[in-house]
């Protein structure tokens, strides 16, 4: 048999490295699993990227407040203010959606359900959950 790289090929050397013992059939099981608990969803990783972002532009519309320009830094702060709601909104999405494909009830797609009649297109309406047809 050839060489095997990556993870699978790990497992088999820690395997044969220790033939019949369940202790290594176990422990090399449980590091081909543990980079995919500690992997981030797709999602939170937009939330962290979109939050990152929001604190340089609060750190940037503070500062402008402290050198007096006011009515510039006011309309920024209020689309700031703004964005950090839809922010939030995501970030509840990104939470749901994350907790439904960890419990299993995620609809096909990966994509979490809607909460409103508005998260689904045309003219599908949201039924508990699902976005169904009229």
């Amino acid at each position: 048999m050839g060489h095997r790289g990556g993870p699978a090929g790990a497992y088999h050397r820690v395997v044969r490295a220790f033939p019949g013992s369940f202790a290594a059939v176990l422990f090399a099981s449980l590091a081909l699993s543990l980079p995919a608990l500690a992997r981030a969803h797709a999602c939170e990783a937009e939330v962290a990227e979109a939050t990152q972002k929001l604190a340089y532009e609060n750190q940037q519309i503070v500062a402008m407040e402290m050198s007096g320009n006011s009515p510039v830094a006011r309309a920024l702060r209020n689309e700031h203010t703004y964005r950090v709601q839809v922010l939030q909104q995501m970030q509840a999405q990104c939470a749901r959606s994350v907790r439904d494909e960890r419990q299993g009830t995620a609809p096909a797609g990966g994509v979490a359900g809607c909460g409103k009649d508005t998260d689904c297109k045309g003219e599908r309406i949201c039924v508990q959950g699902a976005c169904v047809d009229r």
